[in-house]
């Protein structure tokens, strides 16, 4: 048997993989984090939508083409503000997920489905438009009058998940492969290793 078929050093990897229980504080850490961030994209996602309005008049409110049209920009906002902050959070996620292999993609995950509910309820109820029907009650002809927000599609709410989980990726290819140099000594050497 030749020693030169025996490698003399051999890659270990020096970083310890995490337990379940902090994979499963990591993940619903991440889910309160995405809780949190929700706040902030529903007001960026209201104040960048721009919701529609029309002046009252003595034969009610109607809403001309250019406001349908700022309508279906209320859904497009929803996705960008998603991708984009998504796509953020899933690189910072990813980042510090790398201890915590597969449980970082749900991490992901819970994280970008609370803050994809977040912003759409902060968006609606703390920071959009009172309902129109409470906006008709007290208002005079001549008023603005805005229009309720609605999400045309469920498409909308996916701009967390996809920005999220491309960040993650990102993130993921990223990771330092992080190995120590173990010498390994032939099987009948008399060297004894320290």
């Amino acid at each position: 048997m030749a020693y030169a078929d025996v490698p003399t050093r051999v890659d270990v990897p020096t970083r310890l993989p995490s337990t379940w229980l902090q994979k499963v504080w990591y993940v619903v850490g991440c889910a309160v984090a995405g809780a949190v961030l929700g706040l902030p994209a529903g007001f960026i996602w209201i104040t960048a939508a721009d919701p529609p309005s029309a002046a009252l008049t003595t034969d009610g409110v109607f809403f001309g083409e250019t406001d349908l049209n700022q309508q279906v920009g209320v859904t497009l906002w929803l996705l960008a503000v998603g991708v984009t902050l998504g796509l953020l959070a899933g690189l910072v996620v990813g980042w510090f997920g790398r201890r915590h292999g597969v449980a970082t993609v749900l991490a992901i995950l819970a994280l970008c489905a609370t803050a994809t509910l977040a912003t759409y309820w902060t968006g609606v109820h703390l920071f959009g438009p009172a309902d129109e029907k409470a906006q008709l009650a007290g208002a005079q002809v001549g008023d603005q009058i805005t229009r309720n927000l609605e999400v045309g599609t469920l498409v909308g709410h996916l701009g967390w998940p996809i920005g999220g989980l491309v960040g993650g990726l990102v993130a993921m290819f990223r990771w330092p492969q992080q190995h120590a140099v173990v010498p390994v000594l032939p099987t009948s050497s008399s060297v004894v290793a320290d």
